[in-house]
């Protein structure tokens, strides 16, 4: 979730490749992902509300590098690029950087508001940031250039640690709520996914600014110009590799650690071990009844009698009726998994997901969508393991082969 609120070059919130409010943080990306956006900051002037609008587009080279490009207004368009330094699965710490900021022009100074002159340069930018990912909330930290630095000391919030930002990410219901000092001011505001592609933004900004600027309505750390109070954006992300294909979200604030699964696991034998028995022998019952009615078919040609047949048909019957009970407690298991999994239970999602494969293990989508949890969960050794086992029951699967292959590269 991203804040961007009066930035040093004085444009709209909510431009950086990737962000909180008004400072660059990690966030996931695919390679060929394009990420297009608007931002909008509200401010007044003699009394009279105005506004401003930002329009970006951003190009994944990698899933490590992000450029993108924003037109701040009618003549002036920079340029930012942002980099993941260290981003593994396994680990909770990211570090990231980049340049904001870079102009198209010889202007050393450039801003959102034609209305209003600037002598601050404020081009060029660069900066390193870490982020570090629980389970509740994800911590942000990091040093930057003009961008990120006060402009006048005298009502700079930590006139000590100029060019130091910082924030925190809190997920709430569906929204992530957020907290951040991008250098100047500080902002707070919310993140809403409207869909797994398209996030909705919207804040409060450049707090704690003094009587006689608040009075005023501007801010000295932006060459003077307009407090903006509310700002909102809105972006939206596909990829031109598979632009029809919605993707799963994945879940990085979750985590097991292999041993949490291990004790999981002997918890969850422990507890079905009853109704797993009962399941085995469900299925030896029903093999034997398949070869019984094998049997039975083949003795049609000889037997020909009614009562015979009258006793075959019974079989089958109850037969097809056996075999039709077990196929909808295993369709009844997997759509369960996927309540658990919106509900973030993942480890019921797992567990109904055991007891269909305990039921059906020739059934690849049930593997299949075991992995995918376990991906989400950032256990990539146990998802493979599922997903090579769909693939051997379903080696046409070319999707799932790509992923599979993609993922023992890692």
């Amino acid at each position: 979730m991203k804040l961007l609120v009066g930035n040093i070059a004085f444009s709209a919130v909510y431009n950086l490749p990737s962000h909180v409010s008004n400072i660059p943080v990690y966030s996931t990306f695919d390679k060929n992902d394009i990420i297009t956006g608007i931002s909008s900051g509200f401010y007044t002037i003699n009394g009279n509300a105005q506004y401003e609008f930002d329009l970006k587009a951003i190009y994944a080279l990698s899933n490590r590098l992000l450029i993108g490009a924003n037109m701040i207004n009618k003549s002036d368009i920079v340029f930012h690029m942002h980099y993941h330094f260290y981003s593994t699965f396994q680990s909770r710490l990211k570090v990231t950087g980049g340049i904001t900021d870079i102009p198209t022009s010889k202007k050393k100074a450039i801003s959102s508001f034609d209305t209003f002159s600037i002598t601050q340069e404020n081009i060029l930018s660069p900066y390193i940031s870490a982020s570090y990912l629980t389970k509740i909330v994800n911590y942000h930290i990091g040093y930057g250039g003009t961008r990120f630095q006060f402009a006048d000391k005298s009502t700079a919030h930590l006139k000590k640690a100029n060019g130091l930002f910082f924030g925190i990410e809190i997920p709430i219901s569906i929204a992530f709520i957020s907290f951040e000092y991008d250098g100047k001011d500080f902002n707070i505001g919310a993140a809403i996914p409207m869909t797994s592609r398209t996030t909705f933004y919207g804040g409060l900004t450049e707090f704690f600014r003094y009587k006689k600027e608040v009075s005023n309505n501007v801010n000295p750390q932006y060459n003077n110009q307009p407090l903006r109070w509310f700002s909102f954006g809105m972006s939206h992300r596909f990829n031109v590799a598979s632009p029809d294909e919605e993707k799963e979200v994945l879940v990085e604030t979750f985590e097991l650690k292999e041993e949490d699964v291990i004790r999981i696991s002997d918890e969850l034998s422990n507890v079905y071990q009853d109704e797993l028995d009962k399941w085995r022998q469900e299925r030896e019952g029903l093999i034997s009844e398949i070869d019984r009615l094998k049997s039975a078919i083949k003795e049609d040609i000889r037997y020909i009698d009614k009562e015979e047949f009258e006793e075959k048909e019974t079989f089958r019957q109850q037969y097809l009726s056996t075999n039709q009970d077990i196929s909808e407690k295993v369709l009844s298991y997997y759509y369960e998994s996927f309540e658990y999994y919106t509900q973030k239970k993942y480890h019921e999602a797992i567990l109904v997901l055991q007891k269909a494969i305990a039921l059906n293990p020739y059934l690849p989508q049930l593997y299949v969508r075991m992995g995918s949890i376990y991906f989400d969960l950032e256990l990539t050794e146990m998802a493979l393991m599922q997903w090579e086992k769909a693939l051997e029951l379903d080696p046409q699967n070319i999707k799932l082969s790509e992923r599979v292959t993609a993922l023992r590269k890692i």
